[in-house]
C-alpha cells in the first residue's frame, strides 16, 4: 500500500519521515499493517531532502506515490502488486497516480485506489468568493501558493501579488508547518495579505488547472470516501466520482455522515482494510 499523506507544510521539518504520521492517518496505516499489508509513505518531492517542494502538483505527487513502491521493493520483500490510498492532498495524489501508473510504472501491478476526503475540483474551489473577497479571512494555504508557484508557474512573482505582510507569510511558508501557519494568519483578511485578492485568485486558479485529476477510464477500481466536511466539501468528491464513473471507471462513492476531515479516518479504517482486501483479491 502506498499511502499519500495530507498536506502538512512544505518545509523539511514537516515531512512525515521527521514528524511521523498524524494520529488520524496512523489509524488507517496501523489497521493495514495489522492485516499484513506493507505500507510505504512518501514525503513528496522536496520534503526532507535538498531542494524546494512544489506543493500541489499532480504529476509530481503521482510519481512520488508510485516511486515509493519501487523504493520499498529495494529494501523489503514486497511484491509488484500495490494499491494507492491517500488522504486529503494524498487523496489527490492517489487518484492522479491511478491515472498515470499504467504508463509510468508498467512493471508494477496497480490493484486500485482508495481516496479519503481527496482535494479535487480546483476550478470550483477557486470560484468560492471566500478566496476573492478582500474582507474575508485569508485561507492558510495562500502563503504556500506564494512560496511554491514560482516553481510551478513560469513568470509568477509573489511580490507582484502579496502585500508586505503577505510576503512575510510567504517567507514563513518555507519554514512553518500547517499548524503554525494557521496561527500566523489568524485574524488576517485576504486584503491584508494580497494586493488584489480577486486577481491573485484568478492567477492561482490558472496555475491549478493542470492539477485537476485526469477524468478518464481508470483501469482499476476506485473508492472515494468523504465525511461531512467543513474543510473540503463532500459535494466535490461526489462530483469527482460521478465524472470518473461517466468516463467508464469502476467507482464506489461512500459518504460518511457525521465524520469531519479529521474523524473520518478512524471511522473508516476497518472499511479501508475491507476495500483493500477486495482490491487484492480482484484478478
Amino acid at each position: 500500500m502506498s499511502f499519500g499523506h495530507g498536506f502538512g507544510g512544505i518545509a523539511d521539518a514537516c515531512a512525515p519521515s521527521h514528524t511521523g504520521p498524524s494520529p488520524w492517518e496512523r489509524a488507517v496505516q496501523e489497521t493495514l499493517l495489522a492485516a499484513g499489508y506493507a505500507v510505504a509513505v512518501t514525503d513528496y518531492e522536496g520534503l526532507g531532502t535538498p531542494g524546494d517542494s512544489p506543493g500541489i502538483d499532480g504529476r509530481s505527487e503521482a510519481y512520488n506515490v508510485i516511486d515509493i513502491v519501487r523504493a520499498a521493493r529495494r529494501v523489503a520483500p514486497v511484491g509488484r502488486d500495490w494499491a494507492s490510498v491517500g488522504y486529503s492532498m494524498g487523496g489527490h495524489a492517489a487518484l492522479f497516480a491511478a491515472a498515470l501508473t499504467a504508463s509510468y510504472a508498467p512493471s508494477l501491478r496497480h490493484r486500485g485506489t482508495i481516496a479519503m476526503a481527496p482535494i479535487t475540483q480546483w476550478g470550483l474551489q477557486t470560484k468560492d468568493p471566500a478566496f476573492s473577497d478582500p474582507a474575508r479571512p485569508v485561507n492558510h494555504t495562500v502563503p504556500y501558493n506564494g512560496r511554491t508557484m514560482p516553481l510551478t508557474t513560469p513568470g509568477f512573482r509573489a511580490a507582484d501579488w502579496f502585500t508586505p505582510k503577505g510576503m512575510e507569510l510567504v517567507d514563513l511558508a518555507g519554514r512553518a508547518c500547517i499548524g503554525d501557519m494557521i496561527a500566523a494568519v489568524a485574524g488576517l483578511t485576504n486584503g491584508d495579505v494580497l494586493k488584489d485578492p480577486a486577481g491573485a485568485n484568478a492567477v492561482f486558479a490558472r496555475s491549478l488547472a493542470d492539477d485537476e485529476i485526469p477524468v478518464s477510464r481508470y483501469p482499476r477500481p476506485v473508492y472515494v470516501v468523504h465525511g461531512t466536511d467543513d474543510v473540503i466539501p463532500i459535494a466535490l468528491s461526489r462530483l469527482t466520482a460521478e465524472q470518473l464513473r461517466a468516463a467508464g471507471t469502476d467507482v464506489t462513492f461512500v459518504p460518511v455522515e457525521g465524520a469531519d476531515h479529521i474523524t473520518l479516518l478512524p471511522a473508516i479504517a476497518t472499511r479501508v482494510r475491507e476495500w483493500t482486501d477486495r482490491l487484492f483479491r480482484r484478478r
